[in-house]
């Protein structure tokens, strides 16, 4: 039987490396979800709108979180051995979640915008957490802890997100939309701190 944290290990080759079938089919998914985003966009600019800034704002703010889980998920395959079970499991999932949001999006801020907040959050979290499992705790000798502080991050970025989502139209939800997107993009630039548990990755060392 292989051993489970395989799924940790870079990809293997010194050469380039070749996509496979899934991450160009998630390329697809995210291109689709583009197209969508134009649409949307169109629509902002030929509709009379009353507040133009405002739905452009709405548009940005949806694309910009789209393209988070695209990035992340690049970045994810572009370290880890795409074809172990559990990134395969993390593509799928980023598949299916990203293909939710981008139909959702003309909507996003109105009728559908608790199921785009809801795929948005699934994604984050689902993957995460499966990483986490197949890790053993996350404990990865050149960076533990790490997998530990993005899910607090995630988690707690889950909130405002859904809040925002069930929340009826109004400022509140592009306020908490705005705040969670912002401290997304914040964990993923500082790199996700959690004072205790970037102690205990520097006390490891």
């Amino acid at each position: 039987m292989s051993d489970p944290r395989e799924a940790r290990l870079p990809r293997m080759g010194v050469g380039t490396q070749r996509a496979t079938f899934l991450e160009l089919f998630l390329d697809l998914v995210f291109v689709f979800a583009l197209t969508r985003v134009t649409q949307r966009l169109v629509t902002d600019f030929t509709t009379e709108q009353r507040i133009l800034v405002s739905e452009v704002g709405q548009t940005l703010l949806l694309f910009l979180a789209l393209w988070l889980i695209w990035a992340t998920n690049a970045y994810l395959t572009s370290r880890l051995d795409p074809e172990t079970p559990v990134v395969v499991f993390v593509m799928v999932l980023t598949m299916f979640g990203s293909m939710v949001m981008a139909i959702a999006v003309p909507q996003g801020f109105s009728e559908r915008a608790l199921i785009f907040a809801g795929a948005y959050v699934a994604v984050q979290l689902g993957r995460t957490l499966a990483l986490l499992v197949v890790a053993g705790g996350g404990q990865d000798p050149e960076n533990p802890a790490a997998l530990p502080r993005v899910l607090i991050w995630t988690g707690l970025t889950a909130v405002p997100w859904l809040v925002g989502g069930s929340a009826g139209q109004g400022p509140v939800r592009g306020v908490l939309w705005s705040l969670a997107l912002g401290l997304d993009y914040a964990g993923l630039t500082l790199g996700w701190p959690v004072p205790r548990l970037t102690d205990l990755m520097i006390d490891d060392r």
